[in-house]
């Protein structure tokens, strides 16, 4: 019985630290799920739930900024490379994008 119990706890963990890796966990949610969340787990007050959820909505607007910013620097650099890249290499990088993209 301890065996299956440790065995459970291991797997849970190794789920949740996938779906972390994934880039899921709390950002999943909205701003307004986490403070809900928290408000449960620290018995937040009216004025802190408040002040909490903009820090949280402020922060998905900077996150959000910043993948943009991410995926537009990835295009330019990707683009740089095919411009280095043969013909017949350009259609095989463009492949490995696709895989990449499916996993």
């Amino acid at each position: 019985m301890k065996i299956l119990y440790i065995t459970g706890v291991a797997i849970l963990l190794s789920l949740s630290t996938l779906a972390v890796s994934k880039g899921k966990g709390n950002y999943a949610m909205s701003p307004e799920q986490r403070v809900e969340r928290l408000a449960v787990r620290l018995s937040l007050d009216p004025t802190q739930q408040q002040r909490v959820l903009q820090i949280f909505s402020d922060s998905q607007e900077q996150r959000e900024s910043l993948q943009e910013q991410m995926q537009a620097l990835k295009n330019q650099t990707h683009k740089k490379i095919s411009e280095v890249l043969t013909l017949e290499q350009r259609s095989a990088f463009a492949t490995m994008g696709s895989q990449r993209m499916r996993n």
